[in-house]
């Protein structure tokens, strides 16, 4: 059906030329509202407000001194100058051999894009107009530019949120973590562990321990035949003997019923609130990194341990933007030699 009544003008939104830049400046002599402008020239209020703001410049007079007036060639030239920068081009054709880095590192070694340009900027490895930073890596993958899509990039492909259920809350086996040292929480100081299980298969009782140093992210893995508190005792009390001592000072952990009798190997051993498992993020994030390579459902017969090592190996040399796209194992050392 044709519409013949419709009350909405229809508008062409044309951007305001020299000539009518020279017929604003004779109307603001003759001292007209904006208003009275905009209805002489058929524009709105704002477009003419924002003109003379443009075209507004500062002379100097020697008997008035400094005063403002509206000229149209300013005003032209500002508008010249914008239109030239606009629609930037594309730095994608001279970037090339930087984004067959980017491949690689995604494609091979799971890198983000952020870690990438990070890295490359950290170890000077390219020129900075020989790059692109993270945001427009992200829009090339989007655009189909490179072989890299964005099921290879883990973090992007999120799961559907969860919804919340009610739950009573679990005792807690030991200390709270309202009872750690605040300080722990700045992150100064390094000795202080965060510790979780990654399950394997559904079916089987074989699990990952793994523990993530706050200060440097430094990640520990190991494999527990079962989930059982005697067995998650024995495989840290092996971890305790394996490092030094001082480099243990807290571990945090959940109210697993795995977890009841970590104080009796350590004592200084912390519990999360039940259903907080943001309290415990470092070790959360870690455990996030391990399902790239051992996603759930994963049985242990096809998990080795050389599999293990090299999850663990790639973690801890994976540069972070946290540390200054330095990499944990780095940070560990040095922290290891200040103990020294």
């Amino acid at each position: 059906m044709t519409i013949t009544n419709s009350i909405t003008n229809s508008k062409n939104y044309n951007h305001i030329s020299y000539e009518e830049r020279c017929e604003i400046k004779g109307f603001l002599k003759l001292r007209l509202s904006l208003r009275n402008i905009a209805k002489l020239l058929g524009r709105s209020v704002s477009s003419i407000s924002e003109e003379v703001k443009r075209g507004t410049v500062t002379q100097r007079d020697t008997l008035l001194g400094y005063y403002t007036i509206y000229s149209p060639d300013a005003a032209q030239r500002k508008y010249e100058r914008s239109r030239k920068n606009s629609g930037k081009r594309s730095k994608f054709n001279n970037v090339k051999e930087f984004l067959k880095f980017a491949e690689d590192k995604i494609l091979n070694k799971k890198w983000s894009p952020d870690t990438i340009v990070g890295y490359v900027l950290k170890n000077n490895l390219f020129l900075r107009d020989e790059i692109v930073c993270a945001k427009t890596l992200y829009h090339y993958i989007d655009d189909k530019l490179l072989k890299v899509r964005n099921i290879h990039l883990c973090d992007k492909v999120k799961r559907r949120s969860k919804s919340k259920k009610n739950k009573e809350h679990q005792r807690a086996f030991g200390k709270s973590i309202d009872l750690r040292d605040p300080s722990i929480n700045s992150r100064e100081e390094m000795g202080h562990w965060e510790i979780d299980l990654v399950i394997l298969g559904k079916s089987s009782s074989e699990a990952l321990l793994t523990l993530v140093e706050r200060k440097t992210r430094k990640m520990i893995i190991r494999v527990v035949k079962n989930r059982t508190s005697s067995e998650i005792c024995k495989v840290l009390a092996d971890i305790l003997m394996e490092y030094q001592k001082n480099i243990f000072k807290t571990i945090t952990s959940d109210n697993g019923s795995e977890f009841s009798k970590l104080t009796e190997v350590f004592p200084e051993t912390y519990y999360a609130h039940p259903y907080s498992s943001y309290e415990r993020g470092t070790n959360e994030r870690h455990n996030g990194l391990i399902r790239r390579f051992i996603p759930k459902g994963t049985l242990f017969k096809d998990t080795s341990l050389e599999v293990i090592k090299r999850v663990e190996s790639w973690c801890n040399n994976l540069p972070r933007k946290i540390l200054e796209y330095a990499t944990p194992e780095e940070i560990f050392r040095i922290e290891i030699k200040k103990l020294a």
